[in-house]
């Protein structure tokens, strides 16, 4: 650590500002390079095919839809990929209706809703919230009176 600091201090500030640049730089480069890497051969969703670079970043396809023709876009992808395209690192688009019945299958549903819901904590309702023991509780039946005093007008 000591030579570290004595060759560093010796060094003129633009010097030292450009060695911190290329630095910086070459981390950036190799955490790029590692992430792209992962998510083209390892990931998850490395099966399914899509735009390579639509793969290993998000910005790929937001650069495309810029001019508000993201449905034309989908055509193009479904045409070239079949029904299921890698849209994102982590997104698919699906081009069938056969998995509608899955995705609404209601009570027997295996997908849950994401996490960004949890942002809206401690204001849950019925519809934002992600535990499904929740969903899964019966619904209490009002009283016909209750049904009546809440119709009349005042």
């Amino acid at each position: 650590m000591a030579v570290f600091k004595s060759i560093y201090c010796q060094l003129p500030w633009l010097s030292a500002a450009n060695t911190s640049l290329c630095l910086w730089g070459t981390y950036v480069l190799c955490l790029w390079a590692s992430m792209s890497i992962y998510r083209l051969f390892f990931y998850r969703l490395c099966e399914i095919s899509g735009p390579v670079l639509a793969i290993v970043s998000k910005f790929w396809h937001v650069a495309h839809c810029l001019d508000s023709k993201d449905h034309l876009l989908s055509e193009k992808l479904h045409q070239k990929y079949g029904d299921f395209v890698r849209t994102g690192p982590n997104e698919l688009t699906i081009f069938t209706p056969k998995v509608m019945p899955v995705m609404l299958e209601g009570i027997n549903n295996q997908f849950s809703k994401p996490s960004r819901y949890d942002s809206l904590n401690p204001y849950y309702g019925l519809t934002t919230h992600r535990n499904k023991s929740v969903h899964d509780q019966p619904r209490p039946i009002p009283s016909r009176t209750k049904l009546y005093a809440s119709m009349r007008s005042k």
